[in-house]
């Protein structure tokens, strides 16, 4: 029986630890994260705790659209969060003020990736979205 025990309590030691890591800490967010996809580049600047702004440009565009939110973090890395402001700066189909999604999170030194974007059914904004950023 304690030959099962052992290795049992070995791997549960170096699983624990895992566990713990996993959780994203807001804190750990403050500051700009940026992604591009072709030609497209969207930054996220976290502000603090609870707000971020986020940067779009467009096939390259220098002066995109500029959208303010509110969000919570939960322990399992999912943000929920409100636009509170929004300038379209003449894009189309960009939500509007007051509009909610979520997304999965995760967070590793330099590297933040997002996944499971949910409240619009947009592709483009989905492909756009969703994948690694760097901090810069």
């Amino acid at each position: 029986m304690f030959r099962r025990v052992i290795p049992a309590l070995v791997l549960l030691a170096f699983v624990t630890p895992l566990r713990a890591e996993d959780k994203v800490d807001a804190k750990k967010l403050k500051g700009t994260w940026v992604r591009e996809v072709d030609n497209n580049k969207i930054s996220f600047e976290f502000k603090d705790e609870k707000t971020f702004r986020c940067y779009l440009k467009p096939g390259g565009v220098e002066d995109g659209p500029v959208i303010d939110c509110e969000f919570t973090l939960d322990k399992d890395g999912v943000m929920d969060f409100t636009i509170t402001e929004i300038d379209k700066k003449n894009v189309e189909n960009l939500p509007d003020k007051g509009a909610k999604f979520s997304f999965k999170i995760v967070v590793e030194k330099d590297k933040m990736t997002i996944s499971d974007l949910k409240g619009t059914e947009d592709e483009g904004a989905k492909q756009l979205v969703q994948g690694e950023y760097t901090k810069k």
